[in-house]
């Protein structure tokens, strides 16, 4: 394995590009632990969450997890892709029709995070890559499970919240509220803006399984009223 580059560091990592040579793939990502005097273990915690959602294909295939020669903890992941934030820099104005395409990517991920009893828990524009033409989350230090809360639907929601947000980033250039981004945005983008913030005022009064069937049979409608040109991603 050899470093090529440095991709960032975090509070509690640092963050390498790497070649390896073991594995079928090429490029990974190595992500080493440099702050051990915290009482939030991002990378023990990403690897938790990475086994315990590894049937997911949207989701980074862990290809090692172990210690450094000096006793950090290390991981090695697949995911190597374009930093959307760079992708949009790349290619200019984004239309509305290339902003759902990829809102639908990260919120097929979503719903399939949070149907195995998780949520992601940091949704931001620096933490989605562009790979093989598609969209998907990178790290997922804050992924926790939904049984540590006492309103698990809203821990759901803000990460529905999050992609609204990100909308708000590509199209706008800023965070919006959901009021601004109704009042601005049209059709579909602004369809789902107020689907979530709809969503948000549910009241929990049940499990958030049921929330979770009626927040899916609402998504399935949204679907079905989508052009065929959409939905072929």
């Amino acid at each position: 394995m050899q470093i090529t580059s440095h991709l960032r560091t975090g509070k509690e990592c640092i963050v390498f590009l790497v070649q390896v040579y073991d594995y079928e793939i090429k490029d990974a990502v190595l992500k080493i632990e440099v702050c051990k005097n915290t009482e939030i273990f991002q990378v023990c915690c990403e690897i938790s969450v990475l086994h315990a959602l590894s049937d997911l294909s949207c989701i980074p295939k862990i290809l090692f997890e172990g210690y450094t020669m000096r006793g950090s903890l290390a991981l090695l992941t697949d995911f190597v892709g374009l930093p959307l934030e760079s992708w949009i820099s790349d290619n200019g104005n984004i239309d509305d029709y290339t902003i759902f395409q990829i809102i639908l990517d990260l919120l097929s991920c979503l719903k399939k995070i949070h149907a195995h009893g998780y949520i992601y828990g940091d949704v931001a524009i620096r933490n989605v890559i562009q790979r093989n033409g598609h969209f998907y989350f990178i790290d997922f230090g804050l992924a926790t499970s939904l049984q540590f809360y006492f309103n698990p639907w809203q821990e759901i929601i803000q990460d529905y919240d999050g992609l609204c947000q990100i909308i708000g980033i590509i199209k706008f250039g800023k965070k919006m509220s959901f009021l601004e981004l109704i009042d601005k945005l049209k059709g579909k983008l602004k369809s789902f803006v107020i689907f979530v913030e709809n969503a948000s005022r549910w009241k929990t009064t049940d499990k958030e399984e049921k929330y979770l069937e009626k927040f899916d049979a609402i998504i399935r409608q949204f679907y079905e009223k989508l052009p065929k040109k959409i939905l072929q991603i």
